[in-house]
C-alpha cells in the first residue's frame, strides 16, 4: 500500500505528470494518422460489397444494397456536372451546396434512401403489399430505362450484378406503393413519408440506427461507376 502511495506520488510529480501527457499526445496522433490514413484508402467496392456501411437494429446495409441508389444518384448529378463544366464535369463534384461538399451531400443522400427503403419494404412486405401485373410491367420497363440512361462506363463499373440492381429497383417500387397506400389512408401527401418526410421520420424514430462513419467516409461519390480524366478543385 506504501508502495503504491509513493507512486502515486511520483505521478503527480512534474517530471513524470509530463511523461504521461507526452505519452498521451502521442497516442493521439498516432490515432489520428492511423484515421487519416484509412479514410484515405479507396474501397474496393466488389470486394467489400458485404461490409455494413450502417445497421438497422443490428440488421446491416451494406455496400451492395447501396448499389442502385449509388449508380442512380451518380447519374442524376453526372448529368448536371455536365452542365455545369462539360470540359471537366468532375468540377461540379467538388462545389459546396447547404455548407457541404456537394459529393460529400449527395453520398450522405444516397445511404438515408437506402436506409428508408430498406425499413419500408420490410414494413411493406409485413403488410403484404405486392406488385399488380401493370405495375411489374412498369418496373421492367424502369429498369430498361435505368440502363440505357447511364454514362459510359458505368454498367462496367457496378460492383454488383445486373440481377440485383434490377431486384433493387423492384423493391423501390414496392416502396413506392406503400408510400402511396399510407398516404391515401391518411389522406396527407406521399412525400411525407419519403426519406425526407415527417411521416417517415416518425417511423424512423421506432429504428436503432447506427453508421459506420469511418466506411461511409470512404465512398467516394462521382468516382464509384464515373470515371473523370480532369479536375479542377473548386471553392
Amino acid at each position: 500500500m506504501k508502495e503504491f502511495r509513493s507512486f502515486g506520488k511520483k505521478i503527480l510529480t512534474s517530471k513524470y505528470l509530463k511523461v504521461v501527457i507526452v505519452l498521451l499526445i502521442f497516442a493521439f496522433l498516432l490515432r489520428a494518422g492511423y484515421d487519416r490514413w484509412r479514410d484515405s484508402q479507396p474501397i474496393d467496392y466488389a470486394k467489400d460489397k458485404n461490409e455494413s456501411v450502417a445497421t438497422i437494429d443490428g440488421r446491416p446495409v451494406t455496400l451492395g444494397d447501396m448499389a442502385y441508389l449509388i449508380m442512380l444518384e451518380e447519374r442524376r448529378t453526372e448529368e448536371q456536372a455536365r452542365v455545369y463544366n462539360p470540359a471537366s464535369p468532375k468540377d461540379y463534384w467538388n462545389t459546396s451546396d447547404k455548407g457541404k461538399i456537394l459529393s460529400i451531400r449527395i453520398r450522405n443522400t444516397a445511404l438515408d434512401m437506402c436506409i428508408h427503403d430498406k425499413i419500408m419494404y420490410e414494413r411493406a412486405s409485413k403488410a403484404g403489399v405486392k406488385l399488380n401485373a401493370e405495375e411489374e410491367e412498369t418496373v421492367k420497363n424502369a429498369q430498361i430505362d435505368f440502363w440505357e440512361d447511364l454514362f459510359d462506363g458505368q454498367e462496367e463499373n457496378a460492383y454488383v450484378s445486373k440481377k440485383i440492381i434490377n431486384r433493387q429497383i423492384y423493391k423501390a417500387a414496392v416502396v413506392t406503393k406503400y408510400q402511396r397506400i399510407l398516404a391515401k389512408k391518411a389522406k396527407i401527401n406521399q412525400a411525407r413519408y419519403g426519406y425526407e418526410g415527417d411521416k417517415y421520420k416518425e417511423i424512423l424514430e421506432g429504428y436503432k440506427v447506427k453508421v459506420n462513419k469511418a466506411l461511409l467516409r470512404r465512398i467516394r461519390m462521382g468516382e464509384v461507376t464515373l470515371v473523370h480524366d480532369t479536375v479542377n478543385f473548386v471553392q
